[in-house]
C-alpha cells in the first residue's frame, strides 16, 4: 500500500481495489464508508468540545497546558514548552 496520510488513505485503497474481486471491493467500500462516518462524527464532537471548553471557566483555565496519556493509560497534564 505504501505510506499515505489520513487524507489520502481512502483514495489509495480505492485505487488498489480497481482490479480486485467485486465482492471484496464491496466489503472494503462499506468499511471505508464507516471509517469516513467515524472521522466526521469525531470532528463534529471535537468542535463541540472546543466550544464547551471555551465557555467553561474551569476548563478554559487549562489553556496553557496540554493533556497526554501516561504510561498507565490515565490522562495527565503537562506544561507546554
Amino acid at each position: 500500500m505504501g505510506a499515505v496520510g489520513r487524507g489520502g488513505y481512502e483514495a489509495r485503497v480505492r485505487e488498489l481495489l480497481e482490479h480486485s474481486d467485486p465482492i471484496f471491493s464491496m466489503m472494503i467500500e462499506a468499511m471505508l464508508d464507516v471509517r469516513r462516518a467515524i472521522f466526521e462524527g469525531y470532528e463534529r464532537l471535537h468542535k463541540v468540545l472546543l466550544q464547551v471548553v471555551q465557555h467553561d471557566a474551569v476548563l478554559s483555565s487549562f489553556d496553557d497546558r496540554t493533556w497526554r496519556r501516561s504510561r498507565c493509560g490515565h490522562f495527565v497534564q503537562s506544561r507546554c514548552r
